[in-house]
């Protein structure tokens, strides 16, 4: 038994997705926007780096059929031109792109400027969407699907795990540094509609992150568990093995709780949130982990 030994055997997705012909032909180069369309059930005719896509995001996934602009920052105008779609949709990011010979809207998001967002602030980023392509009442179900799930899954992770008391998400892309995911992202959302708390470092950068050093790992108490997202290779795991500071913080031997979690885009709304709590209640332990996305 390791810090992070569960009750029962990894719990599949219980969410849903409204399976209706799209009313729209939409394109996008972002993927949490693509995510969302899959989850009201509108998914995108085309988006961006595709092949890529599973490194980074498992669930949801897309659909047989959605094209490949190639890269996303900057897709192939000849095939966006060949698709003849009803709607490009952007975000600011991809202004650039702003010039498509089809008609093209904006998808505000969410505000992060000089607050926290919330639940609430989400929801109305995603009913504007809904109310753009025509689909409030599947949106609004969505909308509703997604909160049902993330309370579901908070209580399986809770009951599984009932001697956490607080969760460290990150990425670890090197063996000095870690990208923590604050309450400032949609997994900090999605962690609090999940009952669960979150760990706090320091202030977060544009994106909602904080870039932090290895020794800072150090802050974490025996009740926090931290959870690695996935790309994580097992030669960087190798690499933080031989760490002096690593092997003092007790996550190899399995005396402290660690998981390592399937990809999910921490850049979207809704649809990260449950790519996270999907990937949160089927982690595996540090100790029996072999290799989760990115490059091998």
């Amino acid at each position: 038994m390791t810090a992070c030994s569960k009750a029962d055997a990894p719990h599949q997705s219980t969410s849903k997705t409204n399976h209706l012909s799209p009313s729209m032909s939409i394109i996008t180069p972002d993927w949490g926007i693509a995510s969302t369309l899959v989850g009201i059930g509108n998914p995108p005719v085309a988006t961006g780096d595709l092949t890529t896509l599973p490194d980074w995001s498992v669930s949801p996934a897309m659909p047989e059929g959605v094209m490949d602009l190639g890269t996303r920052f900057t897709p192939n105008p000849e095939l966006m031109a060949q698709l003849s779609a009803d709607l490009f949709i952007y975000t600011g990011f991809y202004g650039h792109l702003n010039t498509v010979a089809i008609p093209a809207w904006e998808y505000q998001g969410v505000d992060k400027k000089g607050r926290e967002p919330v639940w609430a602030d989400y929801v109305q980023a995603v009913l504007a969407l809904g109310d753009k392509i025509g689909k409030k009442e599947q949106t609004v179900n969505y909308i509703n699907q997604v909160a049902k799930h993330l309370e579901q899954q908070g209580e399986i992770f809770q009951q599984r795990y009932p001697h956490i008391k607080r969760l460290a998400v990150m990425q670890i892309p090197n063996a000095t540094q870690f990208y923590h995911y604050t309450t400032s992202t949609p997994f900090g959302v999605a962690m609090e509609k999940m009952g669960l708390a979150s760990m706090t470092f320091g202030d977060a950068g544009e994106w909602g992150t904080y870039i932090g050093q290895l020794n800072e790992l150090t802050k974490l108490d025996a009740d926090t568990c931290l959870v690695i997202v996935a790309p994580f290779s097992p030669m960087l795991k190798a690499e933080l093995a031989k760490n002096p500071l690593w092997q003092h913080l007790g996550y190899d031997d399995g005396s402290r709780c660690a998981m390592v979690m399937q990809p999910a885009w921490a850049y979207g709304d809704l649809a990260s949130m449950t790519g996270f709590a999907d990937g949160l209640v089927n982690a595996t332990a540090y100790t029996d982990f072999g290799h989760l996305g990115g490059n091998k």
